[in-house]
């Protein structure tokens, strides 16, 4: 039989548990109170419990209307308005019919096949499910095989009579009981319940033995349309009845807010260890975005107790019980602070992290409880939630290689992205640069961080690296009174002496799957004992400096070992200076002895990056951003595909400049602006502007719109006035405007006009384009073969290329240029030649122009300006 064969449902509309049946005069008063009070899901019971529907006046029909319309249900919210437009004509339930018009339009639009499917009927109960939810929910019944469905939601009905034959027709013997604020018809052959009340407490009509001799497994459906609250509330009413292997799915929202599996994510969280997800139904956890409206969580079986746990933890337990969650975590601490290993103690402090909806913590806690106890099912359990939920997926920043290091070391840290991000940046900066020196970590846990700098280090560094790891590896000194987080001590915090910890043998295991060990040395003690002597051992000093010590006197010691030792070019990365008071009062306290501020980059909530401040003013650099094979020793060249060994990496339209602010003297760009889409450059220009030192000359140069839109008028004119060679040069500056927006080879069409021996208008594209295009034409007639282009055919490899570096997305001239730069902070902007610059020393470098003066590119616009304001 076909999934989509169904009987039509009768039209009789029996209920079970249904509370007293109310008169519509009655009713109206209690439904005006709940709509006063804008409680919509009390609005629409209350009229549930009318004793005639058939009969309703306009007010109730409207106040349906009204509570449906919050519940997200907007078919039957038009349906019930336009019901009571009949019976009373009047402005104000107009204005609530255009609002649910609107409301549906959006949903529609953000859905295209909404529309459509709100439609589809089985018999006379409308479905609702579109083709690939339909598909995603069999998969998922022939998978679980429930002995019972519970559906919150029966949206009209179909989905439960379309459940009950589906179940039928594998040969299941499973009983479909479906729940709505409102009595719903029963399906013909009885195969269905229905019941309505209250969906935010599903045991006010699923009472009885129902729930209390569930059947498992059992499939908890919600299809509420309702939102978070209602979503969320019914989760928890719930939970108390499932029990291992029974499977909750949430059939999100049509409107793309999910709030409904915002909902469940924040269910997971609160169940790490009893729930888990539903392998091919992970979409809304973050694996390659939703391909369904379907998101699914297993019960796992397992008790949030741990009955191997170590003896003497009874009295922990209890005052988790009680809900004394903090003084439970002092007492936890102190075990911690003996530092010998107990099993179950930082398993108990992860459950006190997620009652105090700390989820790094719950992590990291969940972390060191495996490190020692790998076999700890509940441990394993509460880590794989929070890493979904912490780290959804792909990275958001970066490159595949970072993405890459960040996939093996994220078990091995609790880093944010965004952290390991600034680290895996800055360590590939010291490394193309060639700045002397190692790398060093202080405070390494169980070793991500370390590892993926020595990963870096071992494919960029020109010359020979060590990473340093330094660490008690036995967890936290004791903090003092300076070290808090919102008034609240570290000991108090959960994170005081003994936290942290791992052996050795983690750090060692991330480097050996990274291929790094001979790159990495631990340094193991606590930091006013071994960082002594390790200063001795840099003889180039330090590259990079990570700072993980969070409290402030561990911080304060790695200042004064290993501060100086930092090289006037290097970074430092500080790990905790957003959340540990004591780290950084320990930072400015130091400063403040030495006479000079910290600048401070913020990474996220709490990481900084910095630069020496006391370094000396001539290292002030020259920078050159998008360099292609146009460089000088002299500057600091950029470019997102290296020409050579002088060139650095770096991703303009995707990476901050990785620079200090006003660390620059000059920096220059040429044709690089064009390529960036308008709505980033912006964001570029600021970078910029951040790295200028005061007095810093910017200097641009793009393809020249006006000069280009100029000389295609004027030889527009020439050639429409019958001029042959006109026409000639006419044809050459529709290209000159148009290709490279719209080029989806390499080269383009311009290319393509090269190739032509004689070439048309030559003299004239020679006098555009300048002496490279020369040089390039001589080459390719005196070799033909020398340059072997691909055809570019497929979409995709189309789309490839125009997301590439050589499309142009937009065109300048001095008068948008101008305002731009205006209007991001620069001063006293003007139009300048190729071999003029306010930059000392410009000409010399052959930027652009060439020792005889001739201009690179002389279709170009070359604007400078100045930052002046500090």
């Amino acid at each position: 039989m076909s999934l989509f064969s169904f009987r039509r449902s009768k039209d009789s509309i029996p209920t079970k548990g249904a509370a007293s049946m109310l008169e519509e005069a009655e009713a109206l008063v209690l439904a005006r109170e709940a709509r006063d009070k804008d409680d919509w899901a009390t609005v629409l019971v209350t009229l549930g419990r009318l004793r005639s529907k058939k009969e309703a006046g306009a007010e109730t029909q409207v106040l349906r209307g009204w509570a449906l319309l919050r519940a997200g249900r907007l078919e039957e919210a038009d349906a019930a308005v336009r019901a009571g437009l009949k019976l009373k004509d009047d402005e104000k339930s107009r204005g609530l019919l255009n609002e649910i018009k609107a409301r549906r339009k959006s949903r529609d639009a953000a859905s295209k096949q909404a529309k459509a499917w709100s439609r589809v009927k089985l018999g006379a109960a409308p479905f609702g499910l579109d083709p690939a939810d339909a598909l995603a929910l069999t998969q998922l019944v022939m998978e679980v095989r429930p002995q019972r469905v519970l559906e919150l939601g029966s949206c009209g009905g179909g989905v439960a009579i379309w459940l009950a034959t589906l179940v039928a027709g594998m040969g299941i013997e499973a009983e479909v009981h479906s729940a709505d604020w409102e009595p719903r018809a029963k399906s013909a052959d009885g195969r269905v319940t229905f019941y309505s009340g209250d969906l935010r407490k599903p045991s006010s009509f699923w009472h009885g033995r129902l729930l209390v001799d569930l059947p498992h497994p059992t499939l908890l459906v919600l299809r509420t349309q309702s939102g978070y609250e209602v979503t969320w509330s019914a989760l928890r009413a719930m939970h108390k009845w499932l029990r291992k292997g029974d499977v909750i799915c949430v059939v999100t929202e049509p409107d793309g807010e999910r709030t409904s599996a915002k909902a469940l994510i924040r269910f997971a969280g609160a169940h790490p260890v009893e729930y888990s997800t539903v392998e091919g139904f992970e979409s809304v956890f973050g694996v390659d975005g939703p391909a369904t409206a379907l998101s699914c969580l297993r019960h796992t079986g397992l008790d949030p107790q741990d009955p191997a746990a170590a003896p003497g933890l009874d009295a922990v337990r209890e005052k988790m019980a009680r809900g004394e969650l903090r003084p439970a975590l002092e007492e936890l601490n102190a075990i911690k602070a003996t530092r010998e290993p107990r099993r179950g103690v930082d398993y108990l402090r992860a459950l006190c992290f997620i009652e105090l909806k700390e989820p790094l913590s719950i992590c990291e806690s969940a972390k060191e409880e495996l490190r020692y106890f790998p076999d700890h099912p509940h441990a394993k359990a509460v880590l794989e939630a929070m890493l979904w939920q912490l780290f959804p997926g792909t990275p958001a920043m970066g490159g595949r290689e970072f993405h890459e290091l960040c996939r093996v070391v994220r078990p091995y840290t609790m880093l944010s992205n965004e952290r390991l991000y600034s680290i895996y940046l800055r360590v590939r900066l010291v490394c193309q640069m060639d700045v002397p020196g190692d790398v060093v970590e202080c405070g390494v846990a169980a070793g991500g961080a370390s590892a993926l700098m020595a990963a870096v280090v071992a494919k960029h560094s020109r010359r020979p690296r060590k990473v340093y790891s330094c660490d008690t590896f036995e967890g936290m000194p004791t903090a003092d009174e300076r070290d808090k987080h919102d008034q609240t001590g570290a000991e108090a915090s959960g994170w005081g002496s003994g936290t942290c910890a791992a052996p050795p043998g983690s750090l060692l295991e991330v480097a050996a799957k990274l291929g790094v060990s001979e790159i990495v040395r631990p340094v193991k003690g606590l930091f006013k004992d071994t960082l002594g002597g390790l200063s001795n051992q840099l003889p180039e000093g330090i590259a990079f400096l990570h700072m993980d010590g969070d409290w402030y006197e561990s911080t304060m010691d790695i200042l004064q070992y290993l501060y100086t030792k930092v090289q006037p070019s290097g970074f430092i990365q500080v790990d905790d200076y957003g959340h540990w008071e004591g780290c950084r009062q320990a930072m400015w306290d130091y400063a403040g002895t030495h006479g000079f501020t910290f600048d401070v980059h913020v990474i996220d909530a709490t990481g900084v990056w910095l630069q020496r401040p006391d370094r000396p003013v001539a290292d002030q650099m020259l920078l050159n951003l998008g360099c292609g094979v146009h460089f000088h020793g002299a500057w600091v060249n950029l470019d997102i595909t290296p020409a050579n060994a002088n060139v650095i990496q770096h991703n303009l339209a995707e990476e901050p400049l990785p620079f200090e602010n006003r660390s620059c003297s000059a920096v220059y760009h040429s044709h690089v602006l064009e390529h960036i889409p308008p709505q980033q450059v912006r964001g570029f220009i600021d970078e910029c502007f951040r790295v200028l030192a005061v007095n810093g000359t910017l200097r641009i140069v793009v393809p020249d719109l006006e000069g280009i839109a100029r000389q295609y008028l004027k030889q527009l004119d020439a050639a429409a006035a019958g001029d042959e060679a006109a026409g000639h040069r006419h044809e050459w500056m529709v290209m000159e405007l148009v290709d490279q927006l719209t080029r989806e080879t390499s080269g383009g069409q311009m290319l393509e006009y090269w190739k032509q021996n004689p070439m048309p208008a030559e003299d004239f594209v020679f006098e555009r384009q300048g002496w490279e295009a020369r040089r390039f034409v001589d080459q390719w007639r005196q070799d033909p073969g020398f340059l072997s282009l691909l055809p570019t055919k497929t979409a995709e490899d189309i789309g490839r290329f125009r997301l590439g570096g050589e499309v142009h997305k937009w065109m300048w001239d001095r008068v948008s240029l101008t305002r731009l730069l205006t209007a991001a902070g620069f001063a006293d902007v003007r139009v300048c030649t190729a071999t003029e610059s306010s930059i000392p020393g410009f000409a010399a470098y052959g930027l652009d122009a060439d020792g005889e003066g001739r201009p690179r590119k002389p279709d170009s616009l070359f604007i400078e300006a100045r930052r002046t304001a500090v």
